[in-house]
């Protein structure tokens, strides 16, 4: 049992008016920001009298420490480490893998958070992060799992930095009842801060490039002009998100249309990562913006928001694409039944017809359209394209291996896939290399060997095309194709695998990776796959397809996904006997059955 201090060592309890700028925006120094923490927690908080040395990857630290432990007034604790990054580390771009690096150590010891200090001992800046993954109730009544996003819980801190957020965060939490909410309530900072301008420059980049499939009809009658001024409507689009963005922290806007689980209920084959397909664009945005905010509850003639009828008059301010929802037309109309009317211009269609020497042109600048009609190659000709993964694809190219893959989970090497792909026919275009210089000029390194590779694509650079590409950002089943164990994971991250791992998509994904691991399935079918040298057990899709599955329901899907994510957050025995139990159950098992069975874990 380690031993503690939390009155002692220079940490003066008594000092109630501690200058907690002269820390913050200053190089890091432990004793100083110890005595911040104590200022602030009190009695609450624990150090260590000899940190304790944490593993961490050589990659991104010198040296991890466990400093001490928070415990708040609601029961939970949270972790407290001192990390010395390494000099590769780019301490103020690399949120992600800082915010990442420890999350195994302090879920292991049943913490429900960190604050982690990362400091380079030759520098003044410091990365302060806040970091935490519970489950809870949302608005709506559900339960999910509830992080903390990795750009908006930390701060770069240090001499020289303005860092007026930060301290006035610290004040806010030492006046808090201190629970973790009111932690993460003190760290969700979400101002229009620098940082947030550049995030929303790179999507307007990302938006902007050809290979984003972004595009707006312009001129109905023509056929290359939809790219055409599109800085522009990108610029107009993001004035309308951040809007709305707004009023839905008033509570405005259903807080479900950004939900991803809850729109694969109502729209019909929706894939968050589609690169190509933009249903949750036309369907959902388009509809908020030119048939709901820009249209009153009810007008003065008594006339309420509704989906357009008349074939022949195209009024941009009813509501259409009925044909894209797995619900009724009330049911959609309900959905936004609450939004407010916004008189104000911004969310006018901007659709017009003009008369040219005579003839009748549309030139549908926002594509707001019931038409259908496409050109040859597979555009809309009247509708806008802003395909579903510039809404929700926040992380690209994450790679599995085989031997990452455990029960209900992964060990993610902190690998990346450069994916140089070659295009889909008709849907995507390829990657263009010279978009990408600095990729281009290492390949070009090894050229004598990629120009004469057999398997390229159009071009030396390009993969040769690959059917099932797009299958990578869909939710999915991953698991090796050889194993002993027989892991398999619920994927809906966009992970790309390698050779090593195969991938399963389709419907009640979330029901079939809990049958997978189940005992029932181990039990009954892991003869059922080949058994080669060293009991490894050959995976391949030949035998899958001839053991049965009972089909489930959207609502029993739903259950499992509830259960999977649970147990893929942190693993345990008992969670993987629960989810045994509903196995059991839907399979009116009896308790003879179920004892013979028992719990069935491969060693």
């Amino acid at each position: 049992m380690q031993k503690l201090f939390y009155q002692n060592h220079s940490i003066n309890s008594k000092n109630s008016n501690m200058n907690y700028k002269e820390v913050i925006e200053s190089k890091y120094n432990r004793e100083a920001w110890q005595k911040l923490l104590y200022d602030i927690f009190r009695n609450k908080i624990s150090f260590w009298n000899t940190p304790s040395a944490v593993h961490v990857s050589s990659r991104l630290a010198k040296e991890a420490l466990n400093l001490g432990k928070i415990s708040l007034v609601d029961g939970e604790s949270i972790a407290i480490y001192e990390v010395e990054l390494s000099d590769k580390v780019d301490i103020e771009r690399n949120r992600r893998g800082i915010r990442d690096m420890l999350t195994t150590d302090w879920r292991n010891m049943g913490y429900a958070g960190a604050f982690m200090f990362c400091y380079r001992k030759d520098e003044s800046i410091l990365r302060f992060s806040y970091v935490s993954e519970t489950w809870g109730f949302n608005k709506q009544g559900e339960y999910e799992k509830m992080s903390t996003n990795t750009k908006r819980y930390t701060y770069l801190l240090g001499e020289g930095r303005g860092c007026r957020t930060a301290i006035e965060q610290f004040g806010t939490l030492k006046n808090s009842k201190q629970t973790l909410s009111d932690i993460t309530n003190a760290f969700s900072v979400e101002t229009l801060t620098k940082q947030f301008y550049k995030d929303l420059f790179e999507w307007y980049q990302w938006a902007i490039e050809p290979s984003s499939n972004v595009s707006f009809p312009n001129n109905t009658g023509t056929e290359d002009d939809d790219r055409e001024d599109l800085e522009t409507k990108v610029i107009r689009l993001i004035t309308r998100i951040m809007f709305v963005w707004f009023i839905k922290q008033k509570d405005l806007v259903p807080q479900r249309i950004f939900d991803i689980d809850y729109l694969q209920t109502i729209l019909k084959e929706f894939d968050p990562y589609s690169q190509t397909v933009g249903n949750y664009y036309n369907a959902i945005l388009q509809n908020l913006f030119f048939a709901t905010l820009n249209r009153a509850i009810e007008d003065e003639q008594g006339n309420k928001r509704k989906f357009a009828t008349n074939i022949k008059k195209d009024i941009k301010t009813l509501y259409r694409y009925a044909e894209m929802f797995n619900i009724s037309e009330n049911d959609v109309v309900t959905l936004f039944s609450e939004v407010p009317f916004l008189n104000g211009g911004l969310f006018e269609c901007l659709d017009k017809t003009k008369t040219i020497d005579g003839v009748e042109q549309a030139y549908n600048y926002d594509g707001f359209s019931r038409n259908d009609k496409r050109f040859a190659d597979g555009r809309y000709r009247n509708r806008a394209i802003i395909p579903n993964n510039l809404f929700f694809d926040s992380e690209k190219g994450p790679i599995l291996r085989g031997r990452d893959i455990r029960r209900y989970g992964y060990k993610w090497a902190e690998l990346w896939i450069i994916n140089i792909h070659n295009g889909i026919k008709g849907k995507l275009p390829r990657i263009k290399i010279e978009d990408y210089p600095a990729i281009k000029a290492h390949l070009d390194l090894y050229w004598d060997k990629i120009s004469k590779r057999t398997d390229k694509g159009d071009t030396p650079y390009n993969l040769r095309n690959c059917a099932y590409m797009e299958d990578f950002n869909k939710p999915k089943i991953v698991y090796p194709n050889m194993t002993k164990y027989m892991p398999f994971v619920y994927d809906d991250n966009a992970y790309c695998t390698n050779q090593k791992c195969f991938i399963i998509t389709g419907q009640a994904i979330a029901y079939l990776t809990a049958f997978f691991n189940s005992s029932l399935f181990k039990f009954c079918f892991r003869d059922s796959f080949p058994e080669l040298q060293g009991g490894t057990r050959e995976m391949s899709k030949i035998f899958f397809d001839k053991i049965p599955v009972m089909q489930v329901t959207d609502e029993m899907n739903a259950r499992f996904r509830s259960a999977v994510n649970d147990i893929q957050n942190v693993y345990s025995k008992s969670k993987a006997m629960a989810i045994d139990s509903m196995i059991f159950d839907l399979y009116n098992l009896s308790e003879k059955e179920r004892q013979v069975i028992g719990f069935v874990e491969i060693e």
